[in-house]
């Protein structure tokens, strides 16, 4: 694209040389000055691409740095949940050791359908 845009500028200026001397005809110089004209036009439209990609290239890097924070984050985040219990698991008296075991679950209910049918 940079290559473009200095071939661009350059046939632009070339093209505005001829037209501000002044031997030259008036026609000859309002041909040459459209062909500037035209050409700094394109040269403009590159100028607002490469402005729209570099900016684009610019969010993206924002992002990456955003995400890579937030893996930080979510990395601490972790290590913390992993390193301290959840508030239910902690014994309530400090001297007791808490053994990880539960009350038995309740049996479960019959369902009615089955009892019914026999």
């Amino acid at each position: 694209m940079a290559v473009q845009m200095i071939a661009t500028h350059e046939a632009a200026i070339e093209c505005l040389r001829p037209a501000i001397v002044a031997d030259g005809s008036y026609n000859g110089m309002e041909v040459y000055l459209k062909h500037a004209e035209r050409l700094l036009s394109i040269y403009t439209r590159q100028t607002a691409v490469l402005d729209k990609h570099r900016s684009r290239e610019a969010r993206r890097k924002e992002r990456a740095v955003r995400e890579s924070q937030d893996e930080g984050r979510q990395d601490t985040t972790t290590e913390a949940l992993i390193s301290e219990p959840p508030e239910g698991d902690r014994p309530t008296d400090p001297g007791r050791r808490q053994t990880g075991l539960s009350a038995p679950s309740p049996s479960p209910v019959r369902d009615r359908r089955i009892v019914a049918g026999r």
